[in-house]
């Protein structure tokens, strides 16, 4: 029987360290091994964030306004050789674990416009599931028709995937335990919001609109996968990846704390 597709965004937060450009070897280690026992049952597409890899470089170089000289270019290509050094050790954790993973590199394979993805090649990454690999992409630079090259952000690339490939699960596994009515770093009253669906998604936006840090991520978080959830009929939800098991237990269907998201089929695509 053919094995259901999940795609999982691991956040960078998860992998890296705090100290600009290292690596949190235990979260890696334990985000590789839950991967590896999920694969017996799951068919999984990874994408992962860049942490402390390429924050700093994006905020310093300000990629966000595209590449206007020789400066820019190279400092946009420093930021996808960090990605890609990050990428391979990411892809050596679960290579030690006996799984096939395939580095996926999104910044020779999409096209986008002020950020937003027009063009990707999944021919490979088609060939790559029917084969029995497994795919892993990066949050990457891309080559931008408005702006030479822009910040591709994995949610945006989660979310083509998912309309594209329609897979059972999306599935953000961040370090909080998912959506919360504050900022649950900041404010020890925080409550979770266990399901978002179209009785509380504007309440919803309200409470994360991009307002401070947390707002500002939890907001496309939310926002990315409700669009999926609508177009794409995937179950969707958020997680906390830093509890042992969590993850594992979202991808196969496990009944854990975290944040569903639900929309109507066809209702609202997206909010941006």
């Amino acid at each position: 029987m053919a094995r259901e597709l999940v795609i999982v965004k691991i956040g960078g937060s998860i992998i890296t360290g705090r100290e600009k450009e290292t690596i949190n070897f235990q979260g890696l280690s334990r985000i590789a091994d839950e991967l590896r026992d999920a694969c017996k049952s799951k068919q999984l597409i990874v994408v992962h964030g860049g942490g402390s890899f390429t924050h700093h470089l994006s905020a310093d170089y300000r990629l966000y306004e595209g590449a206007k000289d020789e400066r820019d270019r190279i400092n946009a290509a420093i930021i996808q050789g960090n990605m890609m050094r990050l990428n391979l050790i990411f892809v050596k954790s679960l290579h030690e674990r006996g799984v096939p993973a395939i580095s996926v590199v999104p910044s020779t394979s999409t096209i986008t416009r002020e950020g937003r993805i027009l063009k990707f090649d999944l021919e490979p990454m088609r060939l790559a599931l029917s084969s029995g690999f497994v795919p892993v992409a990066n949050g990457d630079i891309s080559l931008d028709y408005s702006k030479v090259v822009s910040d591709s952000p994995t949610e945006g690339l989660v979310g083509y995937l998912a309309m594209q490939l329609a897979p059972e699960k999306v599935i953000i596994a961040t370090d909080v335990d998912g959506t919360f009515t504050t900022n649950p770093k900041k404010d020890s009253c925080a409550k979770l919001i266990s399901t978002v669906d179209e009785r509380n998604i504007a309440q919803v936006i309200e409470a994360v609109k991009p307002s401070d840090g947390y707002g500002g991520e939890m907001f496309s978080k939310v926002a990315s996968l409700y669009g999926i959830s609508a177009s794409a009929s995937s179950e969707c939800q958020i997680v906390n990846a830093n509890v042992p098991g969590r993850l594992y237990g979202a991808i196969t269907g496990e009944k854990v704390i975290g944040t569903m998201i639900k929309a109507r089929p066809n209702g609202l695509k997206g909010l941006y």
